[in-house]
């Protein structure tokens, strides 16, 4: 793409944001879709993020993959990170952070379908790799029994990025808790870092250790809108220490706020949720 078409295509990606903060989604989907398809690089991400969410198009795994593989060939390592995460979703769909959490398996059915667990690791690693994610190289190699590379990812990811999470799974690993307290007085300010430390030790059964800290992460947003991910994160820790009646009035706060962000996959996968253990 020469640099006319690409000034050309990223004015129409521009005019895209602008209907799509005027709410005439409509228009900004058409707009985002020529945008991508003249080959303009932030287009085909955020395309790739409109599949992948469900926001102004239907939830589509294949062309979520299709626009977000088109944007990590034309380099962008957000689009690499994306892509790892997906399939690392298809492979441990139940271990994944909130943020990324797409366990439904209609929408995951199309790809998981073609491609054998080996493949899936593989894909998931080689993407985190390009993105430069130690983090998630570590969780990777952690899963895989690679407990000596999966050291080195944290530790990397500790001492570059400061991670908090590298941190917890160093405790993990371990059992050191010194980890645990290095990774804790990391979490900060940010809200997110409690809510995914609080997500990781449910993941891990450790309900009542989690609980003070998604508790602390919702009481640190300060905003109107609580994100749907810390709603779902609480109900999960309470049903782990079955207080059930609690976690079914958060599960239905965490579906309010999906359909408030119109997220109609994790609409679903939330509704699932409250089905399968209420209902």
């Amino acid at each position: 793409m020469n640099k006319r078409q690409s000034k050309k295509m990223k004015n129409v990606y521009s005019q895209s944001s602008v209907q799509y903060h005027s709410s005439n989604f409509k228009e900004a989907t058409r707009l985002l879709i020529r945008s991508a398809q003249g080959g303009y690089r932030p287009a085909m991400l955020t395309l790739g993020r409109a599949y992948y969410w469900g926001n102004g198009v239907p939830s589509n795994v294949d062309k979520a993959i299709f626009w977000f593989q088109r944007a990590a060939d034309k380099g962008s390592r957000s689009a690499h990170f994306r892509l790892g995460l997906i399939y690392y979703a298809m492979l441990a769909p139940n271990k994944v952070l909130p943020s990324v959490d797409k366990s439904n398996e209609n929408f995951l059915k199309p790809q998981r379908k073609q491609l054998s667990a080996q493949q899936l690791r593989t894909l998931a690693y080689d993407h985190f790799c390009i993105a430069h994610k130690p983090l998630w190289m570590g969780i990777m190699n952690y899963e895989a029994g690679k407990e000596e590379r999966a050291y080195d990812n944290f530790m990397f990811a500790y001492e570059k990025n400061a991670d908090p999470l590298s941190a917890l799974y160093l405790w993990r690993m371990t059992k050191d808790s010194k980890w645990y307290e290095r990774g804790e007085n990391l979490l900060g300010d940010n809200a997110k870092n409690w809510n995914d430390w609080a997500y990781m030790l449910w993941v891990w059964g450790e309900y009542a250790k989690a609980l003070p800290y998604i508790e602390k992460a919702l009481s640190m947003e300060t905003t109107n809108e609580i994100p749907p991910t810390f709603w779902d994160t609480y109900a999960e820790c309470l049903c782990g220490l079955g207080r059930m009646q609690e976690a079914e009035q958060m599960f239905r706060k965490s579906l309010e706020a999906y359909r408030k962000r119109n997220d109609s996959l994790m609409s679903y996968v939330t509704l699932t949720k409250i089905q399968q253990r209420f209902q």
